[in-house]
């Protein structure tokens, strides 16, 4: 199969054609990423499943590994979606033979395949990580169900708080009613939107940004103010009457 980077859905079920999960294999840059829907579901297709990454064997630290679904890692340099997935989120796709049929391993386990125990035809099998061994319950079939629209990784990202910067994405979570005093190169008037703009504009700033504070009309000024810092200070919790009039958050580089 050919893939057209980050453009495509994909599903895949085992040999024996008992599994009808759906799944999306998503390119990442030192694999695929392979993201878990429910066929059937009126969600099957909500971008916000991207954000579970199959996960290989965490936990485990002797027996069996199995796979869970978890949040997807992405590295705070992360430059586009398709850089989510941490280590042992990661897999490889092997033809068998001259296809259909797949082969599919962790990268984080040298040898081993995505596996149904025991080669099993029941639909509640286990679905293992086990050494390469060719038989039907390690081999796959992907076939494209459907195109993903344009930019959902970046509405994505920003949906759960991300904000793209000049040279990559930032995750800025912002505290309500909390103060980081001084530290201050820049101040300016701003909207009434909770710190949205002010947060922006930090992580377009660049380098220079460390952090914000964001107050409402009334708190300190007449208008909502803005100020990015280049030095962190200590932050100060003003009290539950402050939740919704200052707002303050910390570029995660």
């Amino acid at each position: 199969m050919t893939y057209k980077a980050w453009e495509n859905f994909a599903s895949f079920k085992t040999d024996e054609c008992i599994k009808n999960h759906v799944f999306y294999i998503l390119p990442h840059h030192e694999g695929y990423t392979i993201r878990r829907v429910l066929t059937g579901s009126s969600a099957a297709y909500d971008p916000e499943h991207l954000r579970g990454c199959t996960t290989t064997g965490r936990g485990n630290v002797i027996g069996t590994r199995h796979f869970n679904i978890l949040a997807c890692g992405v590295p705070n340099n992360a430059d586009s979606w398709e850089m989510a997935g941490d280590p042992d989120q990661i897999f490889s796709i092997h033809m068998v033979g001259r296809g259909p049929l797949f082969e599919i391993r962790p990268n984080n386990i040298e040898g081993d395949c995505i596996s149904i125990a025991r080669n099993s035809i029941d639909k509640e099998a286990a679905i293992i990580s086990w050494a390469c061994n060719g038989e039907a319950g390690q081999r796959f079939e992907i076939k494209l169900i459907k195109e993903i629209e344009p930019l959902l990784e970046a509405k994505l990202l920003e949906r759960h708080g991300w904000i793209k910067g000049p040279d990559s994405w930032q995750l800025i979570s912002p505290a309500g009613g909390v103060d980081m005093p001084g530290g201050n190169y820049n101040e300016f008037e701003t909207i009434d939107d909770n710190g949205k703009y002010c947060a922006l504009a930090c992580v377009q700033n660049g380098i220079s940004c460390k952090g914000f504070t964001w107050t409402a009309a009334g708190f300190d000024r007449s208008k909502p103010m803005c100020q990015l810092k280049s030095t962190l200070t200590q932050p100060i919790n003003r009290g539950p009457s402050s939740t919704n009039d200052i707002f303050s958050g910390i570029v995660r580089r």
